[in-house]
Formats: structure tokens, sequence, C-alpha cells
């Protein structure tokens, strides 16, 4: 099982999910990474948890203030655990987080999701016969498939990072951009301002009846 989502959390709100059914001796695999923040000034970091299913609800994986951070270990209990991630701290910063929750049973990683019981007992039953043919027994096949498919996983997971990583990238491009338009904008303004200032100022110099000539005159 994978589940794989990027969510944006409120400041002051937590957001919270329970990976259901998993078993004793299944391992589960976590990691987030906070993209993007809704402040220039805000720091791009977040609080997560994973607890033990209910009455026990032990803590079994806390980080607090992360960027970044990742969770892999075999399970003691069966039941639902439950996964926060916790941006309470934050009063005024929202935060864009990418996550990825793998649960996988080594016991039944061999076996494909298109191949069903009756199959593989038949192709067990024939291992016999087709081991003298292919040099190979079903063990084998099953041991290189496993292989494969872990590696497969590793390939997956290594994309979904570098998505997020690009993610968060543009976030960052677009976060400056609209810092450097905004101050460009303020700086063109305040260059209109002091320059309309200046032609306001010459023309009093001139002029008969204003103050500044006046003033001019007497000194």
């Amino acid at each position: 099982m994978t589940r794989q989502m990027t969510v944006e959390i409120e400041a002051g709100n937590d957001w919270c999910f329970f990976v259901p059914e998993v078993y004793e001796y299944q391992t589960m695999d976590f990691e987030f990474q906070v993209t993007d923040s809704s402040m220039h000034t805000g720091k791009n970091d977040i609080t997560a948890t994973i607890t033990s299913p209910k009455p026990e609800s032990n803590v079994i994986y806390h980080v607090v203030q992360k960027e970044e951070g990742s969770f892999s270990e075999e399970l003691e209990k069966d039941g639902d655990y439950e996964v926060c991630l916790d941006n309470t701290i934050s009063t005024w910063s929202d935060k864009v987080v990418w996550f990825e929750v793998t649960v996988h049973d080594p016991k039944d990683d061999y076996y494909d999701d298109y191949i069903d019981s009756y199959e593989m007992k038949e192709m067990v039953g024939r291992n016999e016969d087709y081991e003298t043919i292919f040099d190979m027994k079903v063990e084998d096949i099953k041991e290189s498939v496993h292989t494969t498919r872990i590696n497969l996983g590793k390939m997956k997971h290594f994309q979904f990072m570098k998505s997020s990583d690009m993610s968060r990238d543009t976030n960052h491009v677009n976060s400056n951009k609209e810092t450097i338009n905004f101050w460009s904008m303020v700086h063109l303004a305040m260059m209109l301002m002091v320059g309309f200032i200046q032609v306001l100022m010459v023309k009093q110099l001139f002029a008969e009846k204003s103050f500044l000539y006046k003033m001019t005159n007497r000194t």
C-alpha cells in the first residue's frame, strides 16, 4: 500500500490521517518535505508525528519544525496508525507539504498482483518439470521478481522525491519573482513621487506668487 499526496496546512492547524489495517511485522516507510509557505518570510518547516494504534497510542516518530524527514521501521502492533502534520506553532504562515506513506509485508512481497493463489500453487507444483527445462526454480523466479519490484519501488520513490524538490524550487522561484516585482513597483512609485516633487518645487521657485519665491527674494 502506497499513499502519496501534497496538502496545504493552514496556520494554527494540524492535518491528520490514519493508515488502516496495518499488521505486526509489516514495515512502514514515511517521508515528508515542506515545499512552500504562504508568507515570504515564513520558514518551510513543520512538526510530524506517527502514533501507534489505540488504546496505547504511543508516539513512535516525532520531529519538531523540520523541513523534511523520514521514518522506516518494522511495526510491533496491529491496528490503525495515525500520522499528523502539525502547523499550530505558526500563527500566520500556511505550509504546503508533500508526503509519501508505504506499508509492505516481506512475506507477501514475492507475489505479483496479477497472479492468484491457485495459479501460484500450479506453478509450484510444476516446479520440478520446468526446473529441468529452464534450469531455474520457481523460488528463483520469485526471488528475481522480488528484487525487481524492490528496485522499481526505489526508482518510483526517487522520482517522487525529485518531483517534490522541483515543486519546492518552483515555489521558491515564484515567491522570489513576486518579491522582486513588489519592491520594483515600490521603487518606481518612489522615483515618480520624488520627480513630481522636484518639478513642483522648481516651478514654485519661479512663480511670483508662490511662497518659495517670496522666501528666496527676502533672503
